[in-house]
């Protein structure tokens, strides 16, 4: 039977150290849980006399030991998903996700989360109605606005809009097609570089990817709309509602027939842009939902044989 969270509000944070707050770290924990399943698959673990699948718990403790001992410094925040209402908006919306993955690492959440918050550098943004993205864009605002370095640890491209200062970073994990699953490379986004591979500011991304589509999410965009005619769409006009205010000047923008019939396209079918738009663009919310777990769970550590996790956390004197 998997464990129960026990969630206490916090409005403070301890870093990893002994040295002052620095950083926040603001893990897309739903990402990091598909990710370490499919990465560590093939381990396992004697679990009352089944073998029962531990990847996703290996994985996620493993990312937390390393983003300690990288980030001494910063707090961890493991930014949750609870069902929001954007399905009702867009039936289409994640119906392309592993739905055998999820109910096999779903099962064991609490567990995971429970095990992960042994460490007291680590806490739970957790709301119903709220997903990952919303907790992590607000999150970073806030604290970005109190003066902390934000890092978004994840490899959702939706989140490139959380980057609206200097102070907000994007740490990107990817896997070049020639590697193995293990075999991780890193890069990291700023609002200069999503200037330079977008066109638009971070800001602008999801009025700019309403357009495209987004098949990660299982949003449909307008069929092989063309990027340079969404750059100069995006850049004229602030939101989709402004476009539609103004369609003579959206067909102004267009160069050549074959790009006036597909501004005509878009101005012909409002209510997919629209309601990309609208899925795609994260608000800030006015509550941050951010808690500390009870930190006793250590009967965890044995039976999903994290020994090495345990020793990690005993010498830094957890």
């Amino acid at each position: 039977m998997a464990s129960e969270l026990e969630l206490t509000p916090v409005t403070t944070l301890s870093p990893f150290s002994e040295a002052p707050l620095r950083r926040l770290i603001l893990v897309d924990f739903s990402w990091l849980l598909h990710r370490s399943y499919h990465t560590f698959g093939n381990l396992t673990a004697d679990i009352g006399g089944l073998q029962m699948p531990t990847g996703d718990i290996f994985g996620v403790t493993r990312t937390v030991a390393n983003l300690c001992t990288a980030f001494p410094d910063s707090a961890i925040v493991l930014c949750t998903d609870m069902r929001s209402d954007k399905g009702a908006m867009n039936q289409a919306y994640k119906a392309n996700r592993d739905s055998e993955a999820s109910a096999v690492i779903y099962n064991k959440v609490n567990d995971i989360l429970n095990v992960a918050s042994i460490n007291p550098a680590v806490y739970v943004a957790r709301a119903p109605g709220k997903e990952a993205d919303d907790h992590i864009y607000s999150l970073a605002q806030h604290f970005s606005d109190l003066g902390l370095e934000i890092v978004v640890y994840t490899s959702d491209r939706d989140l490139l809009q959380s980057l609206t200062s200097d102070s907000i970073k994007l740490l990107v994990d990817y896997r070049a097609p020639s590697r193995a699953w293990n075999q991780h490379q890193f890069t990291w986004k700023d609002t200069q570089s999503v200037h330079e591979e977008y066109g638009v500011s971070p800001t602008k991304l999801p009025f700019y990817r309403a357009f495209k589509g987004d098949t990660s999410d299982n949003l449909a965009g307008y069929p092989r709309f063309p990027t340079s005619l969404a750059v100069l769409l995006t850049n004229r006009f602030d939101s989709p509602k402004e476009l539609f205010s103004n369609p003579e000047e959206a067909r102004k923008l267009a160069a050549t027939p074959a790009q006036l019939a597909r501004v005509n396209e878009v101005l012909g079918n409002p209510a997919k842009l629209l309601s990309n738009y609208s899925i795609m663009r994260l608000n800030r919310m006015s509550d941050l939902y951010l808690y500390q777990l009870d930190r006793t769970h250590r009967d965890l550590l044995e039976r999903y044989q994290l020994s090495w996790y345990s020793k990690f956390l005993g010498q830094h004197g957890i």
